[in-house]
């Protein structure tokens, strides 16, 4: 299966960086265009050995990529300085180019090499794909990976072969045609700080989460933040509006609400969590707070524009419904920045009961004892709770089944109906054990996944807004340090996050840092997506023949015609709908947006299904 250059209405073009072949002079090392990306900026350093360096990063108010000296740079290809923050650089040893990207990294940055030698950076796969891949070759096996998805990426593949994706902490060395990707940034590796105190670790966090806030701002103007009412968003609302409140710049706090006249929540979750959204931004006289309820878009239109801007599928488009209206919204305000609380639930409020299943590796049993009664003291936990959160990971399936509460939800299994065999069979072989409801093992090991191979979200808003979607929480410097705390510190009731509290107790009202229920998003989803449009696009895939190879395109047509007009909120509606409906329906306007001229690419072979991939254990 081949993957062309497809129609191309609009520019893909985030930005493109070419390296030439090793061999080439000097003088013609780098070229650079940076076309719908008005947010980096560039420099080319001649090092001590009179070869030429470049650095890129993502333009900050205040600071001055001149100050970049040639140290700061020897010093980025071993630890990351604080002079650089968002970026990479690329430089050649001797007969290989070497990128390093920084940790963290807001880039999305995509790597392969020319025809030449030469190595071509781009900010997405659609990128490359027009500058020297004409025919490319899809990856079936990546596009399986890419489908299942999960929070993190374990591998640099993509849904093309020869393009690697440079993840966050990562490296990427080109040497005699060849791309290696290797991590050279550990959070596995970090130190724990058992000194710390709760006091001194809330005022660090409090500290790196201004300094964060600010880095990620606007010089100028106003800024949009989406504000959901939970702990992330809303402290990242609240300091915003601080920083700005001197300048006298407006915040517009965006919220997405459910449908109008519904219940608000039910026994565990708070559909509608306006109400908790609108005391954060009371508190502040610059804020201006905006309300969005859904509204049926076309969400195959959207799709098939961003795929093929993109040139990678787009695993889950479910929040589409909500974050489209708001880059819209800031669009039409001339407001570049749009600012997430993506990430913040492992770095600003990080915390929980799960914490607990690693109090007894790092202080044992007497600890975790001690840490559990602080918990039951402060209510609404049982032994059980503890239990089955801190070993559960642990215990063999049938142990931890039997000591299952009754009627405690569960996550109900994927057979992916909607896929042809061949596909089916890859990624019931990656994914994981849809049955299988125990807990992580390690709150720790989880952070340390995340911080080490998380991926940003996709330049959904550049191209049709030019709205810059950032998340300020998903940072190194906030990793790095909630990952130095003691686990102990971070045990709490559910809702509870005691370091949250500690740094951020003065900003946010108490309903925030201390709801009484959890807030669930996407309760209306049917809502906010077009059936008829739904319907249509299915049938419009129908002519490609890619589609018709992968995708059970008269399933997926009986279930469009079928869309939900009413809000359900049990496992198996949402699991359906959201879990494996919407997913299948992405990846064909996927594969309907690019040219996939031969057939018999998913074909199954007896040594071939997923081979060399690893289950998702995510």
């Amino acid at each position: 299966m081949t993957l062309g250059a497809g129609p191309r209405p609009e520019s893909t073009l985030d930005f493109l960086i070419r390296a030439g072949a090793v061999k080439a002079p000097a003088r013609s090392l780098f070229t650079v265009d940076s076309a719908g990306s008005a947010m980096m900026e560039w420099r080319v350093l001649r090092l001590p050995d009179r070869s030429q360096a470049l650095v890129v990063r993502r333009r900050e108010a205040g600071n001055d990529l001149c100050s970049i000296t040639t140290e700061d740079l020897a010093q980025a290809l071993r630890r990351w300085p604080d002079v650089i923050e968002d970026g990479f650089v690329v430089v050649r040893e001797g007969d290989e180019w070497l990128v390093s990207l920084a940790p963290a990294s807001s880039f999305d940055l995509f790597a392969a090499l020319d025809e030449n030698g030469g190595l071509l950076l781009s900010g997405t796969v659609a990128g490359l794909l027009q500058q020297g891949f004409p025919q490319a070759n899809v990856d079936p096996d990546a596009l399986a990976d890419r489908f299942v998805g999960a929070l993190t990426v374990d591998s640099s593949d993509t849904v093309v072969r020869g393009i690697k994706r440079i993840i966050g902490g990562h490296e990427v060395r080109a040497c005699a045609g060849q791309l290696a990707v290797s991590r050279w940034w550990e959070p596995r590796k970090l130190a724990i700080h058992h000194d710390l105190t709760l006091k001194r670790a809330g005022a660090e966090l409090r500290r790196i989460a201004e300094a964060v806030v600010r880095r990620n701002l606007p010089a100028d103007g106003p800024v949009g933040v989406h504000l959901s009412g939970g702990r992330d968003s809303s402290v990242l609302c609240a300091l915003t509006a601080s920083q700005l409140a001197d300048e006298g710049r407006t915040v517009h706090a965006l919220t997405a609400l459910p449908s109008a006249n519904l219940p608000d929540g039910d026994e565990r979750y708070q559909f509608d969590e306006g109400s908790a959204a609108a005391a954060t931004a009371a508190r502040f006289r610059n804020v201006e707070h905006h309300l969005f309820r859904p509204e049926p878009l076309p969400l195959a239109t959207i799709l098939d524009k961003l795929h093929r801007r993109i040139g990678e599928p787009i695993h889950q488009p479910v929040s589409l419904g909500w974050i489209w209206p708001q880059l819209s919204f800031c669009s039409d305000l001339g407001l570049p920045t749009l600012l997430t609380g993506d990430s913040g639930n492992f770095t600003v409020s990080t915390g929980g009961l799960l914490n607990l299943s690693d109090v007894w590796r790092e202080k044992g049993l007497v600890a975790w004892f001690r840490a559990s009664a602080e918990v039951v003291r402060s209510g609404g936990v049982t032994m059980r709770d503890l239990v089955r959160e801190s070993f559960g990971g642990s215990l063999p399936l049938p142990l931890y089944k039997a000591g299952r509460k009754r009627g405690q939800p569960s996550i109900l299994p994927n057979d992916f109906s909607f896929f042809k065999e061949a596909m089916r069979g890859k990624l019931q072989a990656i994914s994981p054990q849809n049955e299988d409801p125990r807990p992580p093992t390690s709150a720790r090991a989880l952070v340390q996944e995340i911080a080490a191979n998380r991926c940003n979200p996709m330049p959904l808003g550049r191209f049709d807004f030019g709205v810059e979607l950032l998340a300020p929480w998903n940072d190194r410097e906030l990793f790095e340090l909630v990952l130095s705390i003691p686990s102990a510190m971070l045990v709490s009731a559910p809702d509870r996050r005691l370091l949250f509290e500690e740094a951020f107790g003065d900003l946010v009202p108490q309903e925030v840092s201390r709801p009484r229920k959890r807030g669930q998003q996407n309760v209306d989803f049917h809502a906010a997506f077009d059936r008829t449009d739904l319907e249509t696009a299915v049938e419009r895939y129908r002519a490609s023949a890619q589609c018709r190879e992968v995708i059970d395109l008269d399933r997926l047509a009986k279930a469009a015609n079928r869309w939900p007009t009413e809000r359900r909120t049990d496992m198996r509606h949402l699991s359906y709908w959201i879990g494996q409906f919407l997913p299948a329906f992405s990846l064909a306007s996927f594969l309907n947006s690019r040219d996939f001229p031969d057939a018999g690419a998913f074909a199954p072979t007896a040594d071939s299904l997923h081979a060399g991939h690893e289950p998702h254990t995510g």
